[in-house]
């Protein structure tokens, strides 16, 4: 049995509610009484910077004592695969008083939830750097769980010890491409705001500003330099065996073959000039441009996005 974000204050009030998923497992959970506001969403990708997304917004629930409800954490840990609940899950979904994250793609149960009405943040990442990222969490740092799910990603990460990660950023493609469109159905209001880990990744104190403002989740300067202190965190250098392996943007210039990021290119190219990323010819090398030139990063995306930008970005 697993329990929500709690206080002391809430720990005699938790409410036992139960789950059951789309093949009729039943799981009982631990929920605490709502806070008296609105409820609100936090959405990402896989290695699209979710973890620290979820630890900034966990530090700020913990001060204004709104209770967390993370389905696919809660799926995750008990060995189910994403979008396993069924229906059940929205008795809770639907409820004032809660911040409902941890989520990593639009789940089907939310296809039809009025999210309209609610504020939501959305943090993406370029695709191509997604797939690269994927590649060496699964193959050498991701955390396994228990059950069916933790033996399917024991025998992919034996698989990837023979495959490339080119191979593998061609194979998974699709899979990110429908993931990216699911979060279009979030892009029709002002209740969202949308971020790219470009963007904020060098930038995390004027994010968290405009983020747990947003939210209606004020901090201090000394609680901001608090979350800071947890999560702005830079490798030196590259670690594969380390969540936090690299984040510099543009890595899948350095791991991809120019051949492969191509491919890559035509079948996001919807969603990469809807982000404004950068669909340059791969095999330019840079190397080869002016002396002026040389000591820049190569250009990750075309037109950086503005914090406060509009929910639909075109």
């Amino acid at each position: 049995m697993m329990s929500t974000n709690i206080t002391p204050k809430q720990e005699e009030a938790r409410l036992l509610i139960t789950l059951t998923t789309n093949d009729k497992y039943v799981l009982e959970y631990e929920l605490s009484p709502p806070a008296n506001r609105d409820s609100f969403f936090i959405f990402s990708l896989q290695k699209a910077g979710s973890v620290l997304v979820n630890q900034i917004i966990h530090h700020a629930c913990r001060l204004h004592e709104v209770p967390l409800f993370e389905p696919e954490v809660i799926e995750f840990m008990n060995g189910f695969r994403l979008g396993s609940f069924d229906n059940s899950v929205m008795n809770v979904l639907s409820q004032r008083g809660y911040c409902f994250s941890g989520f990593r793609c639009l789940p089907e149960y939310l296809f039809d939830f009025d999210l309209a009405s609610v504020k939501k943040i959305l943090l993406i990442r370029d695709p191509r750097d997604i797939l690269v990222s994927s590649y060496f969490s699964l193959r050498f740092s991701h955390e396994l769980p228990s059950g069916d799910l933790g033996e399917e990603m024991r025998t992919a990460r034996r698989r990837l010890d023979q495959t490339s990660v080119d191979a593998f950023a061609l194979e998974n493609v699709s899979k990110l491409q429908s993931m990216f469109e699911g979060y279009q159905r979030l892009e029709t209001n002002s209740n969202l705001r949308l971020f790219r880990y470009e963007d904020v990744i060098f930038n995390k104190s004027h994010w968290i500003c405009e983020m747990l403002e947003f939210l209606d989740l004020p901090v201090d300067d000394s609680e901001i330099q608090n979350i800071l202190a947890e999560v702005d965190i830079i490798p030196q250098a590259e670690d594969p065996n380390s969540h936090i392996r690299r984040v510099t943007p543009g890595d899948h210039r350095n791991k991809l073959q120019p051949t492969t990021i191509a491919i890559l290119n035509e079948i996001l190219r919807e969603i990469l000039e809807r982000y404004n990323y950068d669909i340059s010819n791969p095999f330019v090398s840079w190397s080869s441009e002016t002396p002026s030139q040389k000591s820049a990063a190569p250009p990750v995306f075309a037109t950086p996005l503005k914090f406060s930008s509009e929910s639909r970005v075109a």
